[in-house]
């Protein structure tokens, strides 16, 4: 699948930047004596940059005892290639952010912008996750205050971790031993396109300083990874719903709701199970006791993601902005597969808190400092240490950053 992405993605990109730098490229017109009291058309050009700094302590979102155990591999760990590439559990990452804004005439005479922008983000103890992101949005301004946007966004290749490759029992004891499995990285490519229509509900005014607006979206989302672990690809539609409320200039509180239903192919994989949590003689012995088994057996990583977010921004100085926001994610698996006990029957649930404070230092200029924190919890058939899948975990982020708009 990921051979088709690039190429997807490349022809949307040149479709919407060629007729701008075609544009740019044509001589300028000499006006004719009766055009030349018109007014001429014009674009509005808003180049920016942002730099940001993270302090992460949770990079791959691990378990305390695999953050562990990244940081101080043992023997087996070096010998399976299970954190290869994985330097240490925690990082700083410096992320450059920059993109110019195009406004011109569109429909009605309204605002038309194009908004192309570049992403990279550096991590400077694990270089095998630094990544790219290249996005653009197109937004026309319409009547009382509605908008509609068509985003774009993609990630050519992203290092999330280290997966279970395959295992050989080289002693023929019946089990798998630590050393004895095979992990290999598993880069993936993303792309994520929506359509969004924003609808202003209620307008402020002096007697009722109240405003209102919805922000309705629709896309698709695709994920995916270089083979070997193309079963692992993940795609399907995602909607969402923003209703954002500003009861005066110095107060704006957001809710939103987005869902994600993302499709996934069976197929089958190696795992390493239990006997006793399979119930059932998975290397043919007699028995049905034996621990860590190879095993191969169809799986499947379909699953819905239902989020939930409240945030509010509130004015404490007359350049000075605090922003909190709370998000609620509940990732509900799909498979039905009797030996897929990594997925089967299981729930994630994920709470994350956010806390900001962004201050106008001079025109155009922004810093932005703050944190976030997560805390999630698998609700699973299967001890944590049998999969690759993300576990339960805590991750602390800190951040810092300055926007500059030109």
């Amino acid at each position: 699948m990921r051979t088709l992405i690039k190429p997807a993605a490349a022809a949307v990109l040149v479709a919407i930047f060629a007729p701008f730098q075609l544009a740019a490229q044509q001589p300028a017109a000499t006006a004719r004596p009766a055009q030349r009291a018109k007014k001429k058309e014009t674009v509005k050009v808003e180049p920016w940059l942002a730099v940001e700094a993270e302090l992460d302590n949770n990079v791959f979102l691990l378990t305390p005892a695999r953050k562990s155990a990244v940081d101080n591999p043992s023997a087996a760990d070096a010998a399976s290639g299970r954190f290869a590439g994985m330097e240490s559990a925690a990082d700083v990452i410096v992320q450059a952010r920059g993109g110019v804004g195009l406004e011109l005439d569109g429909l009605g005479g309204r605002a038309l912008t194009l908004s192309p922008a570049i992403q990279y983000d550096f991590y400077t103890k694990n270089g095998e996750r630094s990544n790219l992101t290249a996005s653009v949005a197109l937004a026309q301004a319409l009547a009382r205050g509605m908008r509609t946007k068509l985003e774009m966004a993609y990630t050519p290749s992203y290092f999330p971790k280290n997966y279970l490759l395959d295992a050989t029992d080289a002693n023929g004891d019946g089990r798998i031993a630590a050393e004895e499995r095979r992990y290999a990285p598993a880069d993936y490519s993303a792309l994520d396109v929506e359509l969004a229509h924003r609808l202003r509900l209620k307008k402020s005014s002096k007697r009722s300083p109240l405003g209102a607006e919805l922000d309705l979206g629709a896309g698709y989302y695709t994920r995916s990874y270089d083979s070997p672990f193309a079963a692992r690809d993940v795609s399907g539609p995602t909607l969402r719903a923003t209703l954002d409320l500003a009861p005066g200039d110095r107060v704006d509180m957001t809710a939103g709701y987005s869902l994600e239903m993302l499709s996934s192919d069976e197929a089958q994989e190696v795992l390493i199970l239990d006997e006793i949590d399979a119930s059932s003689d998975l290397n043919g012995n007699g028995t049905a006791t034996d621990l860590d088994v190879r095993t191969v057996q169809l799986v499947d990583r379909s699953r819905r993601e239902h989020e939930f977010t409240l945030g509010a921004r509130f004015a404490v100085a007359r350049r000075t902005d605090l922003r909190f926001a709370y998000g609620l994610r509940l990732r509900d698996y799909l498979s039905d597969l009797p030996l897929d006990l990594a997925h089967r029957d299981r729930r994630d649930t994920r709470h994350e808190l956010r806390g900001e404070l962004a201050t106008r230092v001079a025109r155009g200029t922004r810093f932005t400092t703050g944190a976030r924190y997560a805390r999630q919890t698998a609700n699973r058939l299967v001890d944590s240490d049998l999969t690759d899948e993300a576990d339960d975990y805590t991750r602390l982020r800190a951040f810092a950053g300055l926007r500059v708009e030109f």
